[in-house]
This record gives C-alpha cells, structure tokens and sequence, in this order.
C-alpha cells in the first residue's frame, strides 16, 4: 500500500475531498466526526494558530482506499486528528475491505517516513477502525510502539425498531412520563410544536439554540459554549456544512411561536448523536428538555432507522434514565519505539487525569460531567 502526504489544506480539498466523502459513506465505522463536512468546518475555523496540517492517503492499486486526517501540534511533533477537542470521536477512514491494511500502512509510516512524528487520537471509541485492527496490525509492524489509555465514556442507548418497543424497556412510571410532560405543554399553550432545522429556518434555528444554551449556563453564572463570538460562527458554519451533506439533526421545540427547547443532534449510518442542548430555565417546570429529547430519540428511531442514540461523552446521570449504556473511549500514542513515545504516553495520562478532574468538579457543583450515577433513574430536567 503507498502512503502519500499532503500539506496543503486548499489543494487537498480542491482534489480528494470526493474521495474522503466516498470512503466516509462506505464506513459503517467512521462517525459523523470523520466526515468532510466536519473535518473541513473544523480546520476553517481552528487551523492555523501553528497547526500545520497532514493528510496520509493510503492507496491501493492507485485508488485512495483510505486517510488520515492529521494536524502537527505547534508545541511538539505529535500528530493529532482534526477536529481534536472538539470532535468526541477521533479516528481514521478506511474503506471496509483495506481497514487493517490502511492501519498497518500507518503504523510503517510511523516507522519509516513519519519517524520523527507521534500519533495521539485521544477519543477512540472501541468499534473505531484504529482500535479494531491495531493489535493485528501492530504485530505485523516491527519498530513500532503502542500505548492505549483508558479514556471518557460516551453512553449510547439502543434502539429498538419500534418507538413502542423503545418505551417498553422502562418500568410504568416512566413510561408514563412519555406522554405527560407534552400533554401538560398542550394544556399550557394555545400552539406547541415541533421542528427539525432545513435550509430555510437554520439561521432563526441555530440563534434560538445559542441563545438558549448561554441562559441556561449563564443561570449558573458559567459562560457557556457560545459566549464567544468565534465560537458561534464556528458552530453555525459547522452546522451548515453538516446539513449540506444530511447529517444535521437540529430539533427544536416552540411554545407559542417561539423556540424554548432545542437539541443540536447530528445522524451518520444508524447512529444519531446528541452533542449540545440548550432549554429556557423559565420553563424547566414542564420538562421541556425531557420533552424534546423523547421526541429527538423518536424521531431517530422512526425517521432515520437508527439502532443507536449516542449521548457522547460525559456521564451526566440524565442520558442513563434514557435507557444509555457506557461505551469507554480511549486514548492511543503510537509511534516508532522510543522515549518519544513513552514521554507522549505520560503526558496524555496527565492531560487526562486533570480534564477528568475537572469535569468532576463542574459536575459536583453544576451538575455537569461526572455526576454520579446512582442518580441516574431520577427524571431530570437537563441540557
């Protein structure tokens, strides 16, 4: 298999960001954070600052059978996927009949041309085309060393066929929450309804969402995701370029002609992804968060066929009342044997260790990640 780097951001999009789409849509494997639409957003608005960019093409017979998105960290010579600290799933693309190959044609480039450089996908989930073929394929590599370390859970509910099958799995007072809370949002508003952001409402769409979200977190004197200005043409570039290719699943929930709940979900293959909310604090007393995530899992299951409702990372204890199981992500230094690696390997344990801690504390004190599980069957109202 030949390996073939490119440098050059606007030149490689200009010719192979077909072929990243088609291998992208032939991977039942690659999430929603390995497209092009997402990897493309991303390096618009966080390349740069230093980061240099690479992409590895593995081809087969001169046809692009796989890539690696890549950008150089500015500080090191670690090697880190786009869309790194903002993208909850790293990975490689592969197509399905060369995945093992295109990983161990990485792993020799490590060994070989990519030498100096260091490997680090931080969040791997354990079906990701890296971790499924990495012990096959580090065995046929020599030269090459390896390091996984535990990282953040993402708790995924299964979907049944049936949102009435989906239902039944909870006992009968929770079942019956499914059809209260919106009943009550009738008996209080004359108009309550619902939407998923198309080309026409996006805009309205995505300002009612950050706006929502910074109320909420602003309740708890937080500056929330969106209160830089960069970070909101991020996200509503972001969005457009997901919904260009049908991967944005934005719902939104309007109470009397005005949106008072919405979900920023994305949808890949048979997975839906829950990635950010945002709900009005006045109105936490109806549940309309609750509301709009039952509609968001029904819509999953009875519009885009999925088997899979993946609430990401953190173990917030409110993704377990919807039935969500953990799934450990994890995080992979690799690189030609040496202290470069082992020297890597601590410092993504340490990186880790303090993201983790972190999160505890905003969790114990906000309610945010880390919250403990036990009480994850209590009906909440969360975002």
């Amino acid at each position: 298999m030949i390996v073939r780097t490119h440098s050059d951001f606007a030149a490689f999009a200009a010719v192979h960001a077909p072929d990243v789409r088609r291998v992208a849509a032939l991977s039942s494997l690659a999430t929603v954070f390995q497209t092009w639409e997402w990897c493309a957003a991303w390096w618009r608005h966080r390349g740069g600052r230093g980061r240099r960019f690479l992409a590895l093409e593995f081809q087969e017979n001169g046809f692009a059978v796989g890539f690696a998105l890549l950008f150089r960290d500015p500080l090191t010579t670690n090697l880190r996927p786009i869309g790194d600290g903002d993208a909850d799933y790293a990975d490689i693309l592969a197509h399905p009949d060369h995945e093992e190959a295109v990983v161990r044609a990485l792993l020799e480039w490590l060994c070989a041309d990519g030498k100096r450089f260091r490997l680090e996908m931080k969040q791997t989930p354990p079906d990701s085309v890296l971790r499924t073929h990495l012990g096959a394929a580090q065995a046929a590599v020599s030269g090459v060393q390896v390091a996984q370390i535990g990282g953040e859970v993402c708790p995924v509910a299964a979907l049944p066929p049936t949102w009435e099958a989906y239902k039944s799995q909870f006992g009968k007072k929770r079942r019956a929450h499914f059809g209260y809370y919106e009943r009550n949002l009738s008996k209080h508003f004359s108009d309550v309804s619902f939407a998923v952001a198309d080309a026409q409402t996006l805009a309205e769409d995505t300002e009612a969402f950050f706006a929502l979200h910074q109320r909420r977190w602003n309740a708890r004197f937080l500056p929330g995701a969106f209160a830089d200005t960069s970070n909101r043409r991020f996200h509503f570039d972001m969005a457009q370029s997901l919904l260009s290719g049908g991967f944005l699943r934005l719902h939104t929930l309007s109470l009397n002609g005005r949106v008072e709940a919405a979900l920023y979900c994305f949808h890949k293959g048979a997975t839906t992804y829950y990635y950010l909310g945002g709900f009005e604090p006045e109105f936490a007393r109806f549940s309309v968060g609750s509301v709009l995530t039952a509609r968001a899992i029904r819509y999953a299951i009875e519009t885009d066929h999925a088997t899979r409702f993946d609430f990401l990372r953190g173990n917030e204890s409110y993704k377990y009342a919807w039935g969500a199981a953990d799934v450990p992500n994890a995080f992979v230094v690799a690189g030609r044997r040496g202290a470069g690696v082992i020297i890597a390997t601590i410092g993504a344990r340490a990186t880790l260790a303090a993201e983790l801690r972190l999160k505890n504390v905003m969790h114990g004190a906000f309610g945010g990640a880390g919250a403990l599980v036990k009480n994850a069957k209590k009906e909440t109202k969360h975002g």
